[in-house]
């Protein structure tokens, strides 16, 4: 049923009853200090015209968009002039109001979107080219910028923290922390850590045998990818799958709320009832079991997914290696890794998803006792809570971890999640240094990739439309009246294209490196025959291990 009136209106004929907006006037009598301030707050209650409108949902009204005019159409010009006056008194509506002029630009450069989505592809492409051919001096040359980065931004927080550059109120430390030496003190804590990181990447630029390791995982992991080219379509498809599931997901509990029982409020106000002030949902108990139990379910099948989507691209990995060299391509690689998903481990996968979003559920938990607390004014208590979803963070990420690793070691030995967690565990014990440093470069080479791209994209983009005709050309259709925008939005196409690649870069890499791990422990003989080349060179840096 209708909330705020007993029926949807279906044309102009009626009148509804709404309150006006209340007129203030005051009256001050006596002198001081004996005055007397009377206020009186008018407010009327009027009928207005209703106008066309159709039922959502079987319980509210939306305006009929073929029959809005009269009080219709000037109600949403008094709402238009409510939006330009706040568009002019707020920065964030300005940037909005930018924002929707550079929506009606993009139905008129389809094309040009077109083309920055596949420039993304390109330049994603061309990044694991060079990381292919020119690894070693990608890596050399990323860690030689970041001690330059981390250096400069230490020197400069330090000496504004010290007014030796003449700008320390300029800082935005000094701008948000009111404390003078608060702020010099944390800016001088933050310039030290960053001289600290300089100093790290530095000494691990002098480790050449270990960046040469590294290099060479990642020359495998490239040459694998390149192989395989439907690893790289695989998230894509991957990504279509979750979001189908997540829609019906979402649908499923739209319905599930709408079981709970609607309870409109009404007020008299001159002998006039008005329906609708406020409204609540009340559910049942058996119904609230059904929405947590409904909404942890929603958070397992998610992880599900992203589970079957690891094993996926860890099954072809692990197919691509066991073939003896000179490599030849597997066939239908993601297709067999899904299917065995789904057909065999189905089950493992789903443990190992459940212990992850049980720790989600539980930190949403305690985020919210987190707020109540806040908000209760109890600092003990949110301290608490604090350290606990900072444990909980901190276990879900090992968990996850090891939840991947655990995926490869089940594609290889067909075990269950119990084995193949105890398989990892043994692994990670023996290779912390291999693990974390290889881990380490990786990222370095993930987060090189998706800066390089995303600036790239967004930088060329507004050099095409500040530049190049029709772009330019104000009695163009083409003309973009944003390209700042136009070249943020260019920036996040290049972050979502290139972040695909880099995740699966990144799996292609872990898994590479636990089965090559692996190879070399239970059939250190066989690593010459199944390895590729940048792996077999580096077996002697790491010594086969004795079966106890």
């Amino acid at each position: 049923m209708p909330i705020c009136v007993e029926e949807c209106p279906q044309d102009s004929a009626a009148l509804v009853y709404c309150p006006k907006a209340a007129s203030v006037s005051e009256d001050v009598s006596g002198e001081q200090p004996g005055v007397t301030v009377i206020t009186t707050i008018v407010q009327e209650v009027v009928g207005q015209a209703t106008y066309p409108t159709v039922v959502v949902g079987g319980r509210l009204c939306f305006p009929d968009a073929g029959g809005q005019e009269g009080s219709a159409g000037e109600l949403l010009e008094e709402l238009h002039g409510y939006i330009r006056g706040w568009i002019d008194a707020s920065w964030a509506l300005r940037l909005l109001y930018k924002a929707g002029n550079l929506a009606s630009d993009v139905p008129n450069n389809f094309l040009l979107l077109g083309g920055i989505c596949a420039g993304a592809f390109v330049l994603s492409f061309a990044y694991l080219l060079l990381l292919r051919f020119v690894a070693k001096l990608l890596v050399y040359v990323m860690l030689g910028v970041l001690p330059l980065g981390f250096g400069l931004l230490g020197a400069a927080l330090i000496s504004t923290a010290h007014g030796l550059t003449g700008h320390q109120a300029l800082s935005p430390m000094f701008e948000s922390v009111p404390d003078p030496f608060w702020a010099m003190v944390i800016s001088d804590a933050l310039g030290v850590t960053c001289l600290l990181l300089a100093t790290i990447s530095i000494c691990i630029c002098c480790l050449r045998d270990t960046v040469a390791m590294v290099c060479g995982c990642i020359k495998a992991s490239v040459e694998c990818m390149f192989d395989m080219p439907t690893l790289l379509i695989e998230p894509v498809l991957g990504a279509a799958l979750k979001l189908s599931v997540l829609s019906v997901l979402l649908l499923g509990l739209a319905y599930l709320l709408s079981l709970g029982t609607v309870q409109g409020g009404e007020v008299s106000l001159g002998g006039t009832t008005l329906y609708g002030l406020n409204r609540t949902f009340t559910y049942t108990a058996d119904q609230q079991y059904r929405l947590l139990f409904y909404m942890f379910g929603m958070f397992w099948i998610m992880e599900v997914c992203d589970a079957c989507q690891q094993f996926t691209i860890s099954y072809a990995v692990v197919l691509w290696y066991y073939k003896p060299k000179p490599k030849r391509r597997p066939h239908f690689p993601v297709v067999r890794g899904f299917l065995n998903a789904i057909c065999f481990h189905l089950g493992t996968l789903a443990l190992g998803a459940l212990l992850v979003a049980t720790t989600q559920v539980l930190r949403l938990v305690l985020g919210f006792v987190k707020r109540q607390t806040e908000a209760s004014c109890s600092p003990t208590g949110a301290c608490l809570a604090s350290c606990c979803t900072g444990c909980l963070a901190c276990f879900q990420k090992c968990l996850e971890f090891i939840n991947k690793s655990a995926y490869v070691d089940v594609a290889i030995r067909s075990s269950n999640f119990l084995h193949a967690a105890l398989h990892v565990f043994k692994f990670v014990t023996q290779e912390v240094p291999a693990i974390a440093l290889l881990s380490g470069t990786c990222w370095i080479a993930q987060v090189g990739g998706v800066l390089s791209i995303s600036l790239a994209s967004g930088f060329g983009v507004y050099l095409l439309v500040t530049r190049v005709d029709p772009w330019v050309n104000v009695s163009s259709e083409q003309h973009v009246s944003e390209p700042v925008l136009l070249a943020i939005l260019s920036g996040m196409f290049g972050v979502c294209v290139s972040t695909v690649f880099m995740w699966v870069f990144d799996q292609c890499s872990d898994t590479l490196l636990y089965v090559f791990a692996d190879n070399r422990k239970r059939s250190p003989e066989t690593v010459s025959t199944y390895a590729p080349k940048t792996l077999s060179n580096l077996v002697d840096k790491f010594e086969p291990e004795e079966e106890s």
